[in-house]
C-alpha cells in the first residue's frame, strides 16, 4: 500500500517538475547591447550570456562604458510561469562622452566606438550613425577632456585617472611625443630632440677650442717660469 501511494505521489510531482525545468530562461548568447554582466547588487547573481536563468529569478547587468542608457544597473529576469524568453527594460539610449556613434539604428544594433587619441565628443542621444570625424580636438589644459589620451607633441602633466588628465605642450626645442593614451602612472615626459650631425660638429669644435685654450694657457706660464729663471 505504502509503495503504491508513493507511486502515486511521484505521478503527481512529475507533471510540475517538468513544468517548472520548461519555464526555466536561457539567457540571449550576446547580452543586450550596451549592457555586460553585472555585479551583485540587491543579492541577485552578475547576468551571463547563454546562461539558464531559473523560473520566477532576475540577474543583473550594468551599463557598458561609452554607452548611455536610463540606469546604470539593470536586469534580465525569467516570467514566472510557462515563459521561456528572459525579459529586460535596460536599453542603451545613445553614445556617452568620447565616443561616437559608429554603427547601429536603435538599441539592438547601437554601436558606440571611442574617439582616437587626443579627440573627444559631447555626449549625444538617439541612433544617427557617424564616424570618427565626429570627434574633435580635446582641450589639453582641462581635466579630463583628453580622455582619450594626450595628442601629439602634447605630454601627462598629471591625471592618474583619465577623469583627471591634463596635457601639457612639449616647449623645449626640438622636444616630440607622439600621441599616447592614459598613463596609469599620472605623468609621462616628451623626448629629448635628437642628436644632429651638425650639433654633434659644433660639440666637438667647442670642445677643442676649450682645449686649446687650455693649452695655450699652459704654454704661457711654462715660458714665463723659463725668464724668470734668468734672473
Amino acid at each position: 500500500m505504502k509503495v503504491f501511494m508513493l507511486i502515486v505521489a511521484a505521478m503527481a510531482l512529475a507533471p510540475r517538475l517538468s513544468a517548472a525545468t520548461a519555464a526555466a530562461c536561457t539567457l540571449p548568447t550576446t547580452l543586450q547591447f550596451g549592457t555586460a554582466t553585472g555585479g551583485t547588487e540587491n543579492s541577485l547573481v552578475g547576468c551571463i550570456a547563454g546562461a539558464p536563468l531559473a523560473d520566477d529569478t532576475s540577474c543583473n547587468l550594468k551599463k557598458v562604458d561609452g554607452y548611455t542608457a536610463a540606469t546604470e544597473i539593470g536586469t534580465y529576469s525569467c516570467p514566472a510561469g510557462a515563459a521561456t524568453v528572459p525579459t529586460t527594460a535596460m536599453a542603451a539610449t545613445g553614445c556617452d562622452t568620447h565616443y561616437y556613434h559608429s554603427a547601429g539604428t536603435s538599441a539592438a544594433d547601437l554601436e558606440c566606438t571611442l574617439c582616437p587619441i587626443g579627440k573627444t565628443k559631447a555626449i549625444l542621444a538617439g541612433f544617427t550613425a557617424g564616424t570618427a570625424a565626429d570627434c574633435t580636438d580635446c582641450v589639453p589644459a582641462t581635466a579630463g577632456s583628453c580622455s582619450t589620451g594626450c595628442p601629439a607633441n602634447h605630454y601627462q602633466a598629471s591625471g592618474k585617472t583619465v577623469d583627471k588628465i591634463i596635457c601639457t605642450a612639449c616647449v623645449k626645442d626640438g622636444e616630440t611625443k607622439a600621441a599616447a593614451v592614459h598613463d596609469d602612472a599620472g605623468t609621462t615626459a616628451c623626448d629629448a630632440a635628437p642628436a644632429t650631425e651638425s650639433n654633434a660638429t659644433a660639440a666637438a669644435a667647442a670642445a677643442a677650442a676649450a682645449a686649446a685654450g687650455v693649452g695655450a694657457a699652459a704654454s704661457s706660464a711654462a715660458v714665463a717660469v723659463l725668464l724668470a729663471s734668468f734672473y
